[in-house]
């Protein structure tokens, strides 16, 4: 994967960025404990917490896809103990006409004026997907209905009650989007609850509403940014959060 250099602008406050530090440790996944880890934490959260019909064997949850992605894993600083994961599909260049997981199940909802992945050369577009998130850390009101957790307060004046592990959601799917940057792809897919994708409004992320919202694990729709757009928003991001942005960046730039 190449490790493009991003657009970074003035030193920004570190606040955000070290309150999640003080939490949290951020990695790309290269071991085989570590992808068991994230395959077990899934079969946890999708299969036993929420009963989604989805294969899994031996308690892991795991695809097709998996072969071909790239992975982050959140831990709690205090324990190691796991506390998130999310995966970038990056389509092979041997699998030509593979299609991604967007592309199977909305393909009947997909606005194919707006964009369509049939005439997008093969290999310029990737998916995120699989975001998922432990019970155990989804503490606020309301978060115990989606794997993926919600983010209803970006403010960094948070208390306890508020939110006892901060900007998980919006961690991971930093993280993601960095990894999607740095792969030097065209354009990324992803589907979302349009709440989720709401809050990453407030955060400055701006993504394109590519298809109907279906009911697929939830109310969900597929979105799209591409790598120019999201250049252009992270150049616009408030200080702090731009900051937020590069220790994500930079947590997954010291591993292959």
């Amino acid at each position: 994967m190449s490790h493009a250099p991003l657009p970074r602008q003035q030193s920004s406050s570190p606040a955000l960025a070290q309150l999640f530090a003080d939490y949290f440790a951020l990695q790309q996944v290269c071991t085989p404990e570590q992808y068991d880890e994230i395959y077990k934490m899934r079969y946890q959260t999708y299969c036993e917490e929420f009963g989604y019909d989805i294969y899994h064997h031996k308690m892991r949850e795991r695809d097709e896809y998996d072969r071909f992605s790239l992975q982050c894993l959140l831990r709690l600083q205090s324990t190691q103990t796991a506390a998130g994961s999310i995966r970038l599909i990056i389509p092979p260049s041997h699998k030509r006409g593979m299609l991604l997981p967007f592309e199977q199940h909305y393909s009947q909802a997909f606005y194919r004026n707006l964009i369509n992945p049939d005439t997008l050369p093969y290999g310029c577009y990737c998916e995120i997907s699989r975001m998922v998130i432990p019970k155990e850390f989804r503490q606020r009101h309301g978060e115990h209905l989606s794997p993926r957790g919600v983010i209803n307060d970006l403010s960094t004046e948070m208390t306890d009650q508020q939110r006892k592990f901060p900007f998980i959601t919006i961690g991971l799917y930093l993280a993601a989007l960095s990894l999607f940057i740095q792969s030097q792809l065209s354009i990324v897919f992803l589907t979302m609850e349009p709440k989720l994708v709401r809050r990453l409004d407030q955060f400055g992320i701006y993504l394109t509403q590519a298809s109907q919202v279906i009911d697929h694990h939830g109310q969900r729709a597929v979105y799209f940014a591409t790598r120019d757009s999201l250049l252009m928003d992270i150049s616009h991001f408030r200080q702090d959060y731009r900051g937020f942005f590069f220790f994500i960046n930079d947590c997954l730039r010291t591993y292959p």
